[in-house]
């Protein structure tokens, strides 16, 4: 899954952006988010610098699938209140899937545990869907 750009804004399309990851980090495991101080961590050496959407812009590939690669690949942030406290969001994302076939995430507010305002958007099989 090559995923290039991953943004969360508070509220309306009209508020704040309050973090942005542009994950075109060529080399490390440093995710900066240049917009909210809230950077976190490539887990597991995804591919970084990988070709993105448009010529001139870089992508994050990640292993999802744990297939002959040793454990899945991920990027982490930790908690922040601005997160914990969302009554409403807008999420985007660029992503390139590998394959459709059954299930991988995209992005994901503790989606393990499902708590604490969790939520998870997704791929189920080609379609994007959105769990909270």
């Amino acid at each position: 899954l090559a995923l290039c750009a991953a943004a969360l804004f508070v509220g309306a399309r009209a508020q704040p952006l309050i973090s942005f990851w542009p994950l075109d980090d060529s080399a490390g495991t440093a995710m900066r988010d240049p917009v909210g101080a809230r950077s976190g961590s490539y887990v597991n050496s995804p591919t970084l610098g990988a070709p993105g959407p448009a010529s001139s812009s870089r992508a994050a590939v990640f292993n999802v699938f744990n297939v002959n690669a040793g454990a899945p690949q991920y990027a982490t942030v930790p908690h922040s209140a601005a997160f914990a406290t969302l009554t409403a969001a807008t999420i985007q994302a660029w992503i390139s899937p590998a394959r459709v076939s059954g299930q991988q995430a995209i992005l994901s507010k503790d989606g393990r545990n499902m708590t604490n305002n969790a939520w998870t958007l997704y791929l189920n099989d080609g379609i994007v869907k959105l769990l909270y």
